[in-house]
């Protein structure tokens, strides 16, 4: 069983689009076991993008209902998992005991799942639940998500220099950049030096900024679902998702 998470500290950069698109091609192009452990609070981002679906299903007049009676999936749903705190206990000892009892649940599923994929909070520091986690080795790898935003760059360095002075494996990838500054000859060249200087490579995957990514599937065109993998439209929209999650799973099977 294989351990993934999108992870940056700066929230907004995609992480949890990332883990629901990741789990869904997994599941229902690559026919694999997957299990999504959800760490956001209070509810489960995913988890509530499941049940609106589930209800969507109902609808005959919605676009899910007819994009799946077009193309019928007979693979049951990955499965979510709501992980949280109990009674909210963020004090180091409360986020060792809630980490251990993870562990050992993990432990208890090895030979149910294929991959494993974390979805943590934003927030990287001493006490944070996701710092916990991450530096305790509980993924095989990390990638950590970031575009040209000051902000976003300087949190994910930040984030991917504490994870590998703690030999965690983990690259970045660009994610939500324009198409202007994909085609910008030497720009992201530019800027990934600061983080190779650092010792981090990227995934030459550029994954571009489209507002299809943050729809759900009562779209018109949409790119991501819980209940199936809409490959044609992924293809019209943005098809480097595909080979972003090619070279993902083709690194984590060598693992």
């Amino acid at each position: 069983m294989k351990q993934l998470s999108f992870y940056n500290g700066k929230g907004g950069v995609g992480k949890t689009t990332l883990t629901e698109m990741f789990a869904s091609w997994l599941r229902y192009s690559e026919n694999t076991r997957v299990l999504v452990l959800d760490f956001e609070e209070p509810n489960s981002r995913i988890q509530q993008e499941r049940d609106k679906e589930l209800g969507l299903l109902k609808d005959e007049s919605s676009v899910l209902f007819s994009y799946i009676r077009r193309n019928p999936c007979d693979i049951s749903p990955y499965e979510i998992v709501h992980a949280q705190v109990d009674d909210a206990d963020y004090s180091i000892k409360g986020l060792v005991t809630f980490r251990d009892r993870i562990w050992d649940y993990i432990e208890s599923v090895q030979d149910k799942y294929d991959y494993v994929l974390f979805d943590f909070p934003a927030g990287f520091h001493v006490g944070s639940l996701s710092y916990s986690f991450l530096m305790s080795g509980i993924c095989d790898f990390i990638v950590v998500p970031v575009d040209t935003t000051s902000i976003t760059c300087l949190e994910g360095l930040q984030t991917a220099r504490y994870l590998l002075s703690n030999e965690q494996k983990v690259v970045m990838l660009w994610n939500r950049v324009t198409v202007d500054e994909i085609n910008r000859e030497g720009y992201l060249e530019a800027v990934e030096s600061t983080f190779k200087d650092f010792g981090f490579d990227f995934l030459p995957h550029r994954i571009k900024s489209f507002q299809r990514a943050r729809r759900d599937s009562d779209s018109n065109l949409f790119v991501k679902s819980t209940l199936c993998w809409p490959q044609k439209y992924v293809e019209l929209a943005c098809p480097q998702f595909i080979e972003l999650f090619q070279n993902l799973k083709s690194r984590l099977d060598k693992m």
